[in-house]
């Protein structure tokens, strides 16, 4: 309850005053410390069942293994996402969609890009029609550190769409946006565009205020423009889904 109500401290206590913890109650409190920015406290956690797991007998699931990956994202634990990679690996638990995209999502957050491809390319056969797995390799290729990144993103989102591996949703378009922005590249912004008025409608759109705050930030970097928040983006608004 404290934990769900984001009064992080109250729940520390009644976890630490618990005369038996199972594993729910140690997800809870490493997913209450996350939620609150505090990775190294859920770090702490994690490494504390692991250690004591053989006494207690209590082993990670698929929940605390993804919470740990987040955990390390937060704070930058480059060495965790390693080890946690090779516990996966080594069969600790069967990975599946959610693990995988975790995981990937850790590496490219900690620069690691050539480790989010690997990922990616050998868990594309088991995850390929899942668009949560398809978005975080493509926002992390464009929010990579290099122009090819840029473009490998796009190819792969294009890919995604024309193959339909799997059916674009607010963050993926928001990704390839962000993409094209890296690349400063207004055809390829343009192309976007199209893509996400085919999908969402005009009317679809408009409603869709992330998706088109995104699209007013790149056509107005692309393009050169200065746009003023309270006096244009309700016409650029309109004018998106016209475009």
């Amino acid at each position: 309850m404290y934990a769900k109500l984001g009064l992080v401290e109250d729940a520390q206590k009644v976890f630490e005053r618990a005369k038996r913890r199972d594993l729910v109650s140690y997800n809870t409190m490493m997913n209450a410390y996350v939620t609150s920015e505090k990775g190294h406290e859920a770090l702490a956690l994690f490494r504390q069942l692991i250690h004591d797991g053989s006494t207690t007998f209590l082993k990670p699931d698929h929940m605390t293994f993804t919470i740990a990956l987040k955990a390390c994202a937060l704070v930058g634990e480059a060495e965790w996402v390693t080890k946690i990679h090779k516990m996966l690996d080594e069969g600790k638990i069967k990975k599946d969609v959610v693990i995988v995209t975790a995981l990937l999502d850790a590496y490219s957050k900690l620069g690691n890009i050539k480790a989010a491809k690997k990922i990616f390319q050998e868990e594309q056969e088991h995850c390929q029609n899942n668009v949560v797995f398809w978005t975080a390799i493509i926002l992390a290729l464009a929010r990579g550190d290099s122009m090819e990144h840029a473009r490998e993103a796009l190819r792969l989102f294009h890919r995604m769409v024309k193959e339909r591996k799997a059916q674009p949703n607010n963050h993926t378009f928001t990704a390839a946006i962000t993409a094209c922005v890296t690349l400063n590249s207004l055809e390829e912004g343009n192309r976007v565009h199209r893509l996400v008025v085919d999908h969402l409608g005009e009317r679809g759109l408009q409603r869709e205020t992330v998706v088109v705050n995104a699209l007013i930030d790149m056509f107005s970097k692309c393009v050169g423009m200065w746009v003023q928040p309270a006096t244009s983006s309700t016409a650029w608004r309109q004018s998106l889904g016209t475009l």
